[in-house]
């Protein structure tokens, strides 16, 4: 049964889950980083919580109550003791997308860093430019509180048919695939309210949404070429097709056999991804800092 915190006795309070209880046993526990959290707080009183109503408050009253306001102490079981469920194989560090669960939906939303030179949080500012296909809809919520936004892009292929002679002398037709139309996206997004990182303050990630059961989501993430891997460069050359034609030599068997395909695992078999400076744009885009010094170059083909 959860207790209130004595913050007469308590400053702070740390709890080893059921998972690291495990890990701990086995000589394995070894904590390198750690995360805050603040989803037991409300903020701002006329919002409220999942839970809860919000009221009304004046400002000036808000800290005090945060500071003031009555702390559970920490919960470190996730699932019930009966039917078999352990937490001690709940590993609640794996807080990915396709992985949710009652032990990792508590801890997937940690707490950014904000800037100290800014008066309000860290937040998003994205814009879809004119040059792309603008965003469908309105902004929504999927689980875990993830806002999403909608754009479909479209494809057209002309076909023609062509005959020719195969190895034995006879005539087969073959089917050709122009490629008419297709749609791109650009995206000018920013993370403002925060510190800008050497590094960057973005990772990608693709996922491929399928059908569940009842009806239900299945997220199946993608993985990106590793141009450093010993056959990322075959890989990559196949996103252009006058490059990787270049590449070719032997028969149709050798080919297959000497080089490696993009398959569906890839993000590469389905789009083209690019980012910051590996973007040509066919004219400069007005009130952006990141291209206002930029080249301008033709279009390229997608």
């Amino acid at each position: 049964m959860a207790k209130f915190i004595n913050k007469k006795e308590e400053v702070i309070q740390m709890d080893l889950t059921a998972y690291g209880k495990h890990k701990f046993s086995r000589g394995e526990f070894t904590p390198a980083f750690y995360t805050f959290h603040d989803d037991d707080i409300m903020y701002d009183s006329g919002l409220g919580l999942a839970t809860y109503d919000g009221f009304n408050e004046e400002q000036n009253n808000i800290v005090s109550r945060i500071k003031e306001a009555q702390r559970l102490e920490n919960i470190v079981h996730f699932t019930s003791s009966i039917g078999g469920s352990s937490d001690a194989t709940t590993n609640i560090s794996n807080t990915t997308y396709e992985d949710v669960n009652p032990a990792t939906k508590k801890y997937f939303r940690t707490l950014g860093t904000s800037s100290p030179w800014e008066d309000y949080m860290p937040s998003w500012d994205i814009k879809c430019l004119e040059t792309g296909t603008p965003f469908s809809g309105t902004l929504s919520y999927k689980s875990l509180g993830i806002p999403t936004l909608t754009s479909s892009l479209n494809l057209e292929y002309s076909v023609s048919t062509i005959s020719q002679t195969n190895d034995e002398g006879e005539s087969v037709d073959i089917q050709i695939y122009d490629l008419e139309r297709s749609d791109k996206i650009l995206l000018d997004i920013n993370e403002i309210n925060t510190i800008l990182k050497s590094n960057g303050n973005f990772d990608i990630e693709v996922y491929k949404i399928t059908s569940g059961e009842q009806g239900s989501e299945k997220l199946t993430k993608l993985d990106f070429i590793n141009t450093q891997s010993s056959v990322g460069e075959s890989l990559k050359a196949q996103e252009n097709i006058e490059v990787f034609a270049q590449y070719l030599n032997g028969d149709e068997e050798e080919i297959q056999r000497n080089f490696p395909i993009i398959g569906p695992d890839f993000v590469e078999y389905y789009l083209s991804v690019r980012v910051d400076d590996e973007i040509d744009l066919d004219k400069p885009i007005e009130g952006d800092t990141l291209y206002k010094s930029g080249k301008v170059v033709g279009p390229e083909e997608c």
